[in-house]
């Protein structure tokens, strides 16, 4: 079986997005067997690395899989609809654990959005356990009058909120965005091209 290459088109979830290309080599979730009548390579496509913010560091992460069919039919990303199926049920119970974390959305595209949590380090030493590549979105919007800074982290955006700056709008959309690079640590098996 030869190499094969595929280029997928995803555009960024928000015009305030950084795109950036990255060259990510996947792999199954597992290792299959090798039953000698099969072989399995990896094989290499390109997807757009989007630029977003997590603890004051840049993070990247790209998009695949929405549960919205508007912003899929925008960003080219699959629409998923059970992916809304990983949300509790409203109204939430405190300390319920759940499979989603929060995404901060800017929607009018002041910034790029705020991760509150990443994979820390990145690959299978992850010891984070608020950690999950599902995102539930909440647009953050500035409040009239109020002059929009770049918020890098959760803490400024509910700061932020707290005195009155922005407003925060829990969706019930969920959107699939693993994080593949923090700064210029990468994703075990990825590669960006020359340059980057």
């Amino acid at each position: 079986m030869t190499h094969r290459r595929a280029l997928l088109s995803i555009e960024p979830l928000a015009r305030a997005a950084v795109s950036f290309a990255v060259i990510a080599t996947l792999t199954a979730c597992a290792t299959p067997p090798r039953t000698g009548l099969d072989t399995v390579r990896p094989e290499t496509i390109n997807l757009p690395l989007i630029q977003g913010w997590f603890d004051g560091r840049r993070a990247y992460y790209v998009t695949t899989d929405m549960s919205d069919a508007g912003m899929s039919g925008m960003t080219g990303a699959n629409y998923v609809p059970r992916l809304a199926n990983a949300l509790p049920p409203e109204p939430r119970v405190p300390g319920a654990p759940s499979s989603t974390d929060r995404i901060y959305k800017f929607p009018n595209a002041e910034q790029a959005s705020v991760l509150p949590s990443a994979p820390e380090p990145l690959g299978p030493g992850n010891a984070s356990n608020a950690y999950s590549p599902l995102w539930q979105i909440v647009n953050v919007t500035w409040n009239r009058g109020v002059t929009p800074v770049l918020l890098r982290s959760e803490r400024e955006v509910l700061e932020a909120e707290d005195v009155g700056r922005v407003t925060l709008e829990i969706t019930r959309i969920v959107v699939n965005c693993p994080v593949v690079r923090i700064e210029d640590d990468l994703l075990r098996g990825a590669s960006l091209p020359r340059g980057r």
